[in-house]
């Protein structure tokens, strides 16, 4: 298991180890990957003699919890916060569509559960919704439909009763190819392109030039979903030219 996924799992098992529903029928393979990937000794655990782990009665499980909660705790304090290139990459799609603290959270949980075998067991093994709680234990409040606003930007797709990630953002984390951010916005979005012309290029346009700029960029700084410009005009005037040189002048990311 890679530092960054290890540290998210230290975290989440940190918020749910009273979530963990021992009844749940993946239950003893989640067991099984917790100890693996954490390379947490099984003799921390009360064992039976033959040397199987002792979940049978509430106590047990009971007991489980508070010594897994033990040894969480050690790995918390032992954990290093350092940029791995995979977060890196993380960084870079947040930048791109602007996201909340809330909203990345959710997509790191998303991503980690498609490459994570613990992770993805984990949130089948819970008594109550993994985000909800999650975000619960983290900020003290509840909400509904945590991925409305991952969906509305392409991240998300909601597809045979449940959520399922861009795939075009797995391959950027999973590949060594998309090592720079122009690479990864063509991706997502496009090539990136600029305008052939200058502001002097529309003098006749100043006016809307700067109106359609401020307004672009109070949208950006207001972190809004999106603005609507209309430009019309005949066939060949230059409407998409001044739509790249809006977004150039705003400095804002224009793809094709």
């Amino acid at each position: 298991m890679k530092s960054f996924e290890k540290r998210m799992l230290v975290e989440y098992l940190d918020k749910h180890i009273e979530n963990i529903d021992f009844d749940s029928n993946n239950i003893d393979d989640l067991i099984s990957s917790i100890i693996s990937d954490l390379k947490i000794k099984k003799t921390k655990f009360k064992l039976s003699e033959k040397g199987d782990l002792l979940l049978n009665t509430s106590s047990e499980c009971h007991d489980f919890r508070v010594q897994l909660h033990c040894e969480i705790t050690k790995l918390k304090k032992k954990s290093k916060n350092k940029i791995t290139p995979f977060e890196e990459k993380l960084n870079v799609i947040k930048k791109i569509y602007a996201l909340e603290e809330q909203d990345y959270l959710i997509l790191i949980f998303y991503v980690l559960k498609e490459l994570s075998t613990t992770i993805h067991l984990l949130s089948e093994c819970l008594s109550r919704d993994f985000l909800s709680f999650y975000f619960n234990c983290r900020y003290g409040y509840r909400s509904r439909d945590f991925e409305r606003n991952l969906q509305n930007y392409g991240i998300l797709f909601y597809e045979g009763c449940e959520y399922q990630l861009n795939k075009n953002i797995l391959d950027i984390l999973t590949s060594s190819s998309f090592n720079n951010e122009d690479k990864i916005i063509t991706k997502l979005l496009g090539k990136k392109i600029k305008s052939k012309l200058k502001p002097k290029d529309f003098t006749h346009l100043s006016q809307e030039l700067n109106k359609a700029t401020k307004l672009l960029e109070s949208a950006t700084k207001s972190k809004q979903k999106g603005v609507n410009i209309f430009l019309y005009g005949d066939v060949g005037c230059g409407k998409t030219e001044f739509a790249k040189l809006i977004a150039n002048s705003a400095k804002q990311i224009c793809t094709k």
